[in-house]
């Protein structure tokens, strides 16, 4: 669905938006109100009101440390306060192939992105990081690993979603609202308490 999630985009108040793309989307230099940059680097240096980046579908894992990091520049420098949303989605495909390289890989990008999150908090010291996933694929579990070697064992169970639980890690101001064994969707009514919104 991915005109139709750009579509959605354009149409929205967002300030900045990055994603992979597939061929059918035409990138010139405007989309919408949106001014078009043409590198990572070009994110957080851009002064634009409204900007999008789109990369190749290809890139695999996708980048999205370096967009991260760009991305959180850009919103900083508007002296406003931000939310941003930043999902790490190739885990769930590999998942659901049981394709175990993809998932160690997807993990590793993912992340490479919390720490940036978290450098970022660290600096700014009034930014509250969530980190959780919306359900778990391939019921997988890790029978052993060797720390020496670097290597784990890993054997999917099933190709489908699973009921096993997912976990919440929350760090910086009111993080400690995201504490407890809760429905994922009382996570939206956290995230607004934690923004004081009515």
């Amino acid at each position: 669905m991915t005109d139709t999630i750009n579509d959605d985009f354009l149409k929205s108040k967002l300030s900045v938006f990055v994603s992979s793309t597939n061929d059918t989307v035409q990138v010139k230099n405007k989309i919408g109100n949106f001014e078009v940059v043409a590198s990572m680097e070009d994110i957080g240096q851009s002064k634009k009101e409204k900007i999008v980046f789109l990369f190749s579908g290809d890139e695999n894992p996708a980048p999205i440390s370096k967009a991260v990091k760009n991305t959180l520049a850009f919103l900083d420098q508007k002296n406003k306060p931000f939310f941003l949303m930043v999902e790490g989605a190739k885990i769930d495909s590999y998942s659901h192939s049981n394709n175990i390289g993809g998932v160690i890989d997807a993990s590793i990008a993912f992340d490479q992105v919390s720490a940036e999150a978290l450098k970022f908090a660290d600096i700014t010291e009034n930014t509250l990081i969530i980190i959780t996933t919306n359900h778990e694929t391939g019921g997988l579990p890790l029978p052993q690993g060797n720390l020496k070697t670097s290597e784990i064992e890993g054997d999917f169970t099933t190709d489908d979603h699973t009921g096993i639980m997912v976990l919440v890690f929350s760090y910086g101001p009111k993080s400690d609202i995201f504490r407890g064994v809760y429905e994922n969707n009382v996570l939206f009514i956290k995230m607004v308490n934690a923004l004081n919104v009515k």
